[in-house]
């Protein structure tokens, strides 16, 4: 069954695709000049500007957008060239900045509707209409969107990762769910979408809308906060708790306050001694990275044998790496190796946790969480469950910062080639999952394998 919304959505919403366009403009020079610095900039930076793209292609592109730029160029059309750009580069940790929609116009019109893209089988999803006039298109939440002015939303993501940064596809459209409306409206923008979706009972539907106001959202927000905050869940750094049948679950979402992590593993560790707790499940799922030392702490309770995260490093000095860390860095600019620290012990005392051990992961596991994710395997700390990491087991990372001079887009480079230990240029992927289960399925997995297990001990 097909459903068309027509006529009362132009009635509400048709006014505001009728607003002119201001759209915020740089000079050619300007122009020119914040891609020479970008470039330029990256190049005294990164260790390995080149190891995926070849120079000669980088220069293709870069030399075909300057030699055509016009006299007055778009925030939006600077913005998406110059992530291009940067994305070509093949790093995950090199990007751009995403630009605000209100820089690219004084207050654009912008695609209609909330949605989350799923890395996993190349899928958009409608998390909610952004403004609802009443609850008539409340429907749509939750559908698969299948195509929008006949383009299939497989094809238009494709399309649009190609500006996000990124070593791997999937991790690529990961990050495409942070840029979307600004690349949607950069690349895709059109006074009217009609979009065809398909609801969780199978039934097609499709609606005509226009572009929805910056200010409108924003009054919407204002007005509806709980589905507002609903659309930007913040998960807590770490969090524990004890599931049913005595099973620990350590949520470790972020990989920052060194300090207060120590403690938390602390407090964690004493409940795991003191309820006998014999499976563990640490879940890094939805962990970006931080500061890889929280990961040596938590090592410290659950491995069983000396550990270290990073065989060695290839760093690039230069005065920009320089004028962030001074003196902790050598006089001289250019490459130099740095090794690992050595095996760290696991504790010794009775905190160390002797029981089994689980690692959940997924496409969003990167940086840091990445090198704990590989460490924990490699060193046989217990099983990764899930998918492959969106960090890599070589990677680049330990960003320096920067402000293109005239459009301040902020800009991030990686200035270390990292080897996680015992991996070698030849690992050219993330962490791989010992049983690969969906993300989303990898908490109920691991629990009924657990369950699996008991009952097989006790037979």
């Amino acid at each position: 069954m097909k459903t068309i919304l027509f006529g009362c959505l132009f009635f509400v919403f048709g006014g505001l695709s009728l607003v002119s366009a201001r759209p915020v403009m740089l000079s050619r020079a300007d122009a020119q000049a914040d891609l020479d610095s970008l470039y330029g900039f990256i190049r005294e930076v990164h260790p390995d500007m080149f190891a995926t793209c070849s120079q000669n292609s980088f220069d293709a592109e870069f030399y075909d957008y300057c030699n055509n730029l016009p006299d007055s160029v778009p925030m939006d059309g600077f913005y998406v060239t110059a992530t291009r750009l940067v994305s070509l580069l093949g790093d995950g940790h090199t990007r751009l900045g995403v630009c605000p929609l209100a820089k690219m116009d004084t207050d654009p019109a912008i695609f209609p509707l909330g949605v989350k893209v799923h890395s996993r089988d190349t899928s958009l999803l409608v998390v909610e209409p952004w403004v609802l006039p009443s609850d008539t298109l409340q429907f749509l939440s939750g559908s698969r969107i299948e195509r929008i002015n006949g383009m299939s939303a497989k094809e238009l993501l494709v399309d649009m990762m190609r500006y996000v940064s990124g070593e791997r596809a999937f991790f690529r459209l990961e990050g495409l769910n942070h840029p979307f409306q600004q690349l949607m409206y950069a690349l895709h923008r059109t006074d009217r979408y009609e979009i065809v979706c398909r609801d969780s009972t199978g039934t097609e539907h499709t609606v005509v809308l226009p572009g929805v106001l910056l200010s409108e959202i924003r009054a919407y927000q204002q007005t509806h906060p709980q589905r507002s905050e609903s659309q930007a869940v913040r998960h807590p750094d770490y969090t524990f708790e004890v599931l049913p049948g005595e099973i620990g679950l350590l949520t470790y979402n972020n990989c920052r306050n060194w300090g207060k992590f120590t403690h938390f593993c602390d407090s964690v560790f004493q409940v795991v001694q003191e309820r006998k707790i014999g499976d563990m499940i640490i879940d890094v799922r939805k962990n970006p990275g931080g500061d890889s030392r929280l990961n040596d702490t938590l090592f410290r309770y659950i491995s069983s044998m000396p550990f270290q995260q990073f065989d060695h490093m290839i760093s690039r000095i230069s005065d920009p790496v320089r004028r962030v860390y001074g003196k902790n860095v050598p006089a001289e600019n250019g490459i130099i190796r740095m090794e690992g620290g050595g095996l760290i012990a696991p504790r010794e005392d009775s905190l160390r946790y002797r029981g089994r051990c689980y690692e959940l992961i997924s496409h969003y596991t990167f940086s840091s969480a990445a090198s704990f994710a590989w460490a924990f395997q490699y060193f046989r700390m217990g099983k990764a469950i899930g998918e492959e990491t969106g960090g890599q087991v070589v990677c680049f990372g330990d960003i320096i910062q920067y402000k293109l001079p005239h459009s301040q887009l902020p800009l991030a480079c990686s200035y270390r080639k990292m080897y996680q230990y015992g991996g070698t240029d030849d690992n050219r992927h993330g962490v791989l999952p010992d049983y690969e289960v969906p993300a989303e399925r990898a908490l109920d997995f691991t629990l009924e394998f657990i369950n699996k297990q008991r009952e097989g001990t006790e037979q």
